[in-house]
């Protein structure tokens, strides 16, 4: 759980910095969620400068990455916890 949450809050630290680089660059706030695909093709389409473009590929990299890495183990944590009573019980 301990590193579940780690990785969690390190993706959304990712998701943070692409914000921020959006604001910097005076970019309008982006309601829809920015690693679905929509949200990428928007990201795609704005005119960033150069380094902040880069920024912005590098985190969503990084929180795809993250994201690889979770599936497994919330695979495994829902298994655990599916063979546990009282997980079962709060279900």
């Amino acid at each position: 759980m301990r590193m579940r949450h780690s990785m969690v809050e390190e993706r959304s630290a990712y998701l943070q910095r692409i914000h921020a680089q959006l604001f910097h660059n005076g970019c309008p706030r982006q309601e829809k969620e920015l690693i679905s695909a929509e949200g990428r093709e928007r990201l795609g389409s704005l005119d960033l400068p150069v380094a902040a473009r880069k920024v912005v590929e590098v985190c969503l990299k990084m929180i795809e990455h993250i994201n690889e890495e979770l599936a497994p183990i919330e695979e495994e944590l829902r298994a655990y916890s599916r063979a546990q009573a009282g997980c079962r019980a709060l279900i």
